[in-house]
């Protein structure tokens, strides 16, 4: 559905999109991370038609996004980060404005309830809560029946019920289309999608789903330590494979008891006292720390089951 080959785009002779080749096919849920700068939205806009290509080509469903972008963005539903909307108008009043743009609509009344709006249809969207918001930007993306969805950190700023909420209901749009998202959210990435792309300063540095590239650190946990001077003097954390931040150490240890126990006894006999000491399981932030160099920003952890 969408063929990327040696994409390049530029910004007052900086290079933004490095040499991007992709291949995405229907079905999929991919989600496109890394952090700030690296070139996640200038990626879907470029593909999007929205930027201009400066090199490489970009085909959608066949078309070629150079030279003939306006059919392929016939096939987009397109979440941006941000959206102007007419504050006064109610849900339903938006929807039916936005509707007058396309042909083969969705149902308005099935548009609300699959977007869990039935009950603020009447609402004026500046009455609506941050989740309502997203819902209704959401809602206006799809109503085209699109064959590609775009979300453009779909999620940000919404507290953890109202983006779970949100995650449940892409996961049943994806099963009728091709989903691609940006996210600064690991666990958004790891619920939601079945390939992950990072990027970093404007090149693919891993492609793969989730699990993969959790599976290739070859590392089952992570001790996590508030960073000092004393702590970074215990023998056995200089004999661990670590990394080190401005303010934490992450140790990576597949023997958890044992890596603990020495960490701990070795605290206690150089009189290094450890305030605060955390343990997970590998995840998608410790592959992104690792392969970027980059603490992830995030408001809130969320682990769904």
């Amino acid at each position: 559905m969408i063929s990327i080959t040696n994409l390049y785009k530029y910004y007052n002779g900086k290079t933004i999109l490095n040499n991007i080749n992709l291949e995405i096919k229907k079905g999929d849920i991919i989600g496109i991370l890394g952090p700030n700068g690296a070139g996640k939205t200038t990626l879907l806009e470029t593909v999007e038609g929205l930027r201009t290509i400066d090199k490489g080509e970009v085909y959608v469903m066949g078309y070629n996004m150079k030279k003939n972008h306006k059919n392929g963005q016939v096939h987009f539903g397109i979440q941006l980060q941000k959206n102007s909307l007419i504050e006064d108008l109610t849900v339903k009043e938006t929807i039916d404005l936005f509707k007058t743009l396309y042909d083969g609509i969705e149902d308005t009344n099935q548009l609300l309830l699959k977007l869990d709006l039935d009950k603020c249809k009447k609402t004026t969207v500046k009455h609506l809560s941050g989740g309502q918001f997203q819902r209704l930007k959401l809602c206006l993306a799809i109503l085209n029946k699109p064959q590609i969805i775009f979300l453009d950190e779909p999620t940000t700023g919404l507290d953890p019920n109202a983006r779970l909420s949100i995650w449940k209901i892409i996961k049943e749009l994806a099963k009728e289309s091709l989903t691609i998202l940006t996210t600064h959210y690991m666990e958004e990435a790891e619920y939601l999608c079945n390939r992950v792309i990072i990027l970093d300063a404007g090149r693919i540095i891993a492609d793969d789903s989730p699990v993969s590239l959790i599976n290739s650190l070859s590392i089952e946990h992570i001790i996590t330590l508030d960073r000092s001077d004393e702590i970074l003097k215990i023998p056995v954390i200089n004999e661990l494979k670590t990394k080190l931040t401005e303010s934490t150490i992450y140790i990576y240890v597949n023997n958890l008891p044992s890596a603990l126990f020495n960490i701990l006894s070795e605290a206690e006999k150089n009189n290094v006292t450890i305030k605060n000491i955390k343990i997970h399981q590998a995840n998608l932030e410790d592959v992104f720390l690792l392969l970027t160099q980059k603490e992830l920003y995030h408001e809130t952890n969320i682990r769904i089951n």
